[in-house]
């Protein structure tokens, strides 16, 4: 049978866990929750099309500024209070146009013609 060494939790870097087990170092890398929603949200966007694990990785990055530029945001790949806003109104947005269309559908129309019947 192994012996299972204790592990030691060490501290929380910028990079992770560092844990020790016996003599051994080893970094657990974390999950940002934050990271992972807004991979998540710029994926439904259709700008990130990478893992969903919750790191800053250059492909995200670019994803971000990608984003930032469409929108004429300063494009930094900085997700910042203004980036994290408009990611969040734009996924509302998308829902919203969804749902107008499933309606329109309803009527036999499409989203102009029931743009149309409310406000022409």
């Amino acid at each position: 049978m192994a012996k299972i060494s204790p592990v030691v939790l060490l501290g929380v870097g910028a990079l992770g866990l560092v844990a020790m087990s016996g003599k051994k170092k080893t970094k657990v890398p974390m999950v940002d929750p934050v990271i992972q929603a807004y991979q998540i949200n710029l994926n439904v966007l259709g700008y990130y099309n990478g893992p969903m694990d919750g790191k800053m990785s250059d492909e995200f990055k670019m994803s971000v500024a990608n984003f930032q530029k469409d929108l004429g945001l300063p494009t930094t790949g900085i997700l910042d209070a203004q980036t994290r806003q408009a990611t969040v109104d734009a996924i509302k947005l998308k829902a919203l146009v969804a749902q107008a269309g499933d309606i329109a559908k309803a009527y036999g129309g499409s989203v102009y013609d029931l743009i149309a019947r409310l406000f022409g």
